[in-house]
């Protein structure tokens, strides 16, 4: 049984702790079928991150290396600082329409827990970009406005790819799209090239995300947030999308 989100942290059991290899096998499946299943993607990305044949592919290292030509993210991978622990009742009391309150409400509404996966660990640049995003790539979907559902992680994933020069991993989501796409989801090929053009445009006129701390912006208002990354108060979605208050 999966604990309460807000469960004292030092007493919280994280329910994706993977070892299974047939679990992440079926995680990996149910995800090619269903671009929306963010339990099992989270369990796929945990497998990812424990590869050592992955992490040659996904040269985190080298994307860590170019990020850092941006003087605030080479001191971000210098001190590489943890998201850590998200009490969603402490974000739901913060006022209506800040970035906390409005993600709080997103993930009660999604019945999502912010806890589910096992902090990864983050001993050098490479490893913490990986561990970066799966800290706060909920959160990157509050700031853009894409919502959870298969448009919005194709509209997240066109933000990504925007965001960064080199990154194998995200073309591996684009892979894994396309297949979904080509076998599942044929008549949604039209709506999913609109939803990857809105993010690859977005991601490319916005400052970059990476590294944000977003702790310290919990209770500004959300348009505030996406102001001062050079996005439109309401950003352009295709699908369910997030605006201002959830």
């Amino acid at each position: 049984m999966i604990q309460s989100v807000d469960a004292p942290r030092n007493t919280y059991t994280y329910p994706n702790r993977v070892s299974n290899p047939l679990r992440v096998a079926r995680a990996a499946w149910r995800v090619t079928k269903d671009l929306s299943r963010t339990d099992d993607a989270a369990i796929v990305q945990i497998a990812f991150a424990q590869s050592r044949r992955f992490a040659r592919f996904a040269q985190w290292d080298k994307v860590a290396q170019r990020l850092s030509r941006d003087p605030r993210i080479e001191q971000i991978l210098k001190l590489r600082p943890r998201l850590d622990w998200i009490d969603t009742t402490a974000l739901s009391a913060l006022p209506d329409g800040s970035l906390g309150k409005t993600f709080a409400d997103h993930l009660a509404c999604k019945g999502m827990n912010p806890n589910l996966v096992e902090p990864l660990p983050a001993n050098d640049p490479g490893s913490f970009v990986l561990a970066h995003f799966g800290e706060t790539h909920d959160i990157w979907h509050v700031v853009t406005g894409y919502g959870n559902d298969e448009l919005g992680e194709v509209s997240l994933v066109g933000f990504y790819c925007a965001q960064f020069e080199q990154a194998p991993h995200f073309a591996l989501l684009l892979g894994i799209l396309f297949l979904n796409t080509a076998f599942y989801k044929p008549a949604d090929f039209q709506r999913r090239m609109d939803a990857l053009s809105i993010g690859w445009a977005a991601g490319k006129s916005a400052e970059s995300l990476f590294g944000r701390d977003w702790a310290s912006q919990w209770g500004t208002p959300l348009r505030d947030v996406r102001e001062s990354l050079g996005m439109k108060e309401e950003p352009a979605v295709v699908g369910e999308g997030i605006q201002s208050a959830a």
